[in-house]
């Protein structure tokens, strides 16, 4: 992870400039911010990169996720990089990340330096495989309680899917992906399904957020 951010610092990584990406996160969504994402992978690891930060922000934010292809199956390591050592984080992340990384949703074509790029990195994100979401011992997992029933999610997002389960603890990036219209990711769901969500989300509230809590990484993707 150090690696992948001195390569970026030095200017050997191609990044997507956005000052729109769609987020899942609480406290930035719909808020402008500027990101630079960045995407490496070889024989062993799938890396991915965020720099970001908003407007009024001085300084840079690096946060990336590795996925160790090196265990079967993979597994997916999520990690704040503005320390000087990695800090390794598992229930702040799962929070919006379940499955890994997120596809880049920019929020306007015009505001992404490169859509291409954009679109190249979200495929990539795409043909990634299934991991296990590593949860370090001093940031367990909550308790999650049922997944999410619906066959329309849970197709997808189920024990026999090609995606992870989904809880409660995901409601507000299920939430806003459904608002814009990315998920399902092949139509838009009918207002009927939408009340029928909706009141299972309300009925599920999402266990507390971890006191620690801090911005994760905020691009609604892969």
């Amino acid at each position: 992870m150090l690696r992948v951010r001195r390569l970026f610092d030095d200017g050997k990584a191609i990044p997507v400039s956005d000052a729109g990406l769609i987020s899942t996160q609480e406290d930035v969504v719909r808020r402008p911010m500027l990101n630079h994402v960045s995407a490496f992978s070889n024989g062993v690891a799938r890396v991915y990169l965020l720099v970001q930060k908003e407007s009024t922000d001085q300084d840079w934010g690096y946060f990336s996720i590795v996925e160790d292809l090196t265990t079967d199956p993979p597994v997916d390591y999520f990690a704040d990089l503005n320390g000087k050592e990695p800090k390794i984080q598992g229930a702040d992340c799962y929070r919006c990340h379940s499955s890994g990384p997120l596809a880049i949703h920019p929020a306007r074509a015009d505001l992404c330096s490169d859509p291409l790029l954009a679109a190249a990195i979200s495929q990539h994100i795409a043909q990634q495989p299934l991991g296990r979401f590593h949860f370090p011992a001093d940031d367990p997992p909550l308790g999650y309680g049922d997944p999410l029933p619906f066959r329309f999610c849970a197709k997808c997002h189920g024990a026999d899917g090609t995606r992870q389960p989904l809880f409660a603890a995901h409601s507000h990036p299920i939430r806003i992906l459904v608002d814009f219209g990315y998920m399902p990711p092949k139509r838009r769901l009918t207002p009927a399904e939408v009340a029928q969500l909706k009141t299972w989300l309300d009925s599920h509230p999402p266990p507390p957020r971890p006191k620690k809590y801090r911005i994760a990484i905020n691009v609604s993707l892969l």
